[in-house]
């Protein structure tokens, strides 16, 4: 007979006033299935999972993260316990977890500050066999939840809520090194939610930016993403690459209102901290390492007027991005003079478009068209053999 896992329910204050954190730590130091009952539990410390841990939050248990606590660079409000030897097997459901960006800052007028606190609410580093779902993600400074290095991971019904929305709130961020996983069923609830891509890849990124520290760069592959709404988010997927590898993703039913792109793969060139040096004579030729993502049934539009971007923003060199079945909604269109989709900085790339031959870039040339329906699109490297920018 199977052994039935000991439930661990900690002696929690719950009123939002006592500092709850050390009590839940030592519960979670036990390891097995952790449950928290309603209540609003102040958190002054990081709460770190071990590995083998389940935390099994009531859908009205609220985690605050209190004020001051984001102090340097490791603080978060969850996180994993051994990110330098690895974890395995970690399961988070249910919950409201509030980061309190009015109580936890970031240095004011920066970008970039080494060891500085980054904002990241929910960070997981090095885990194997992580799933984290049902729950509410609420006014983090930036990233509500960030992965690195992660494998066979699971992230879902995850719904984001700005009361205070800031820049970079990133909903679901990958870095490098994250593969074979799931993310699926995410909200945006209101206005700005999450004010920036509600789901990010970026294989690369400026690490030494405030929020980016802690991040890696380096190849992400195999990802399902699927479900995706907003009333008016930023953008709803990023992928940004310039040498490090973005294959195999499946990008599948989005639905709403988005302030910049539905895909954006420009690399982050109106960034204002760059990610690659465009006068570098390596990037002559363009960024990206990209093949094989694929992006089907969309129902979106632009949330307002001026946000300036094509809804697809392809800029970086991938072999084989196919879109099919992309509807943008006139009724709803905040922004009838952005382009739907836009191609630069991919010379040697073929586009086809509605099965129709349509263009073949050349060198330093754009192509836009303000199609309100693509029934499909495709993107490839007109010699399958050409090598990827390479930094090296």
């Amino acid at each position: 007979m199977p052994t039935t896992p000991t439930v661990h329910r900690p002696p929690l204050a719950g009123d939002g006033n006592a500092d709850d954190g050390p009590a839940l730590q030592k519960m979670l130091d036990r390891c097995g299935v952790i449950e928290v009952p309603p209540g609003v539990y102040r958190v002054g410390q990081t709460l770190r999972l071990r590995s083998r841990t389940r935390l099994l939050a009531h859908p009205q248990a609220t985690f605050v993260y209190a004020d001051g606590a984001g102090i340097d660079q490791h603080c978060y409000l969850l996180t994993n316990a051994d990110p330098e030897g690895g974890d395995t097997d970690i399961e988070v459901r249910g919950g409201i977890w509030n980061g309190n960006n009015p109580g936890n800052r970031r240095v004011p007028g920066k970008l970039i500050d080494p060891g500085a606190y980054t904002g990241v609410m929910i960070h997981f580093h090095n885990v194997h066999g992580l799933t984290f779902g049902d729950a509410m993600l609420c006014d983090a400074e930036t990233y509500f939840w960030r992965g690195v290095e992660l494998e066979r991971f699971t992230v879902e019904d995850l719904r984001f809520h700005a009361t205070h929305p800031r820049p970079n709130n990133d909903g679901v961020h990958l870095t490098g090194g994250c593969r074979h996983g799931i993310i699926r069923r995410l909200a945006g609830l209101g206005p700005l939610a999450p004010n920036d891509d509600m789901v990010a890849i970026n294989a690369d990124d400026a690490l030494e930016r405030i929020e980016c520290q802690g991040g890696t760069c380096g190849p992400i592959t195999d990802l399902t993403i699927s479900h995706l709404r907003a009333d008016q988010c930023h953008s709803f997927v990023r992928a940004l690459s310039v040498v490090s590898p973005i294959e195999r993703i499946d990008i599948d039913d989005v639905q709403g209102g988005c302030t910049s792109s539905v895909l954006n793969m420009d690399g982050a060139r109106g960034c204002r901290v760059q990610v690659f040096d465009a006068s570098d004579p390596r990037f002559a030729e363009g960024v990206g390492a990209c093949r094989d993502i694929r992006l089907s049934r969309v129902r979106a539009w632009p949330a307002r007027v001026g946000g300036g971007q094509a809804m697809l923003n392809l800029a970086q060199h991938t072999d084989r991005l196919e879109v099919r079945d992309f509807v943008r909604v006139v009724e709803r269109d905040g922004d009838p003079q952005a382009p739907t989709l836009a191609v630069a900085h991919v010379p040697g790339h073929r586009i086809t478009l509605n099965d129709q031959l349509a263009k073949t870039m050349e060198a330093d040339e754009r192509f836009e068209t303000h199609d309100r329906v693509l029934h499909r699109l495709r993107l490839d490297a007109s010699d399958p053999g050409r090598a990827p920018a390479s930094a090296g």
